[in-house]
């Protein structure tokens, strides 16, 4: 887990992982549609 106090909505994080051989991606960026964080995960293929 990744916890930022002084994080503001423009800070983005990505993180690449391998689970069981399998690469994912995890991505965050803040909507501001809903004024909330939006936690993306995806296979590498899929961006």
């Amino acid at each position: 887990m990744l916890k930022n106090p002084k994080a503001i909505y423009m800070d983005r994080f990505m993180g690449a992982y391998i689970i069981n051989d399998i690469k994912i991606w995890i991505m965050s960026d803040y909507d501001y549609s809903i004024k909330g964080l939006v936690i993306t995960i995806l296979l590498p293929e899929e961006y």
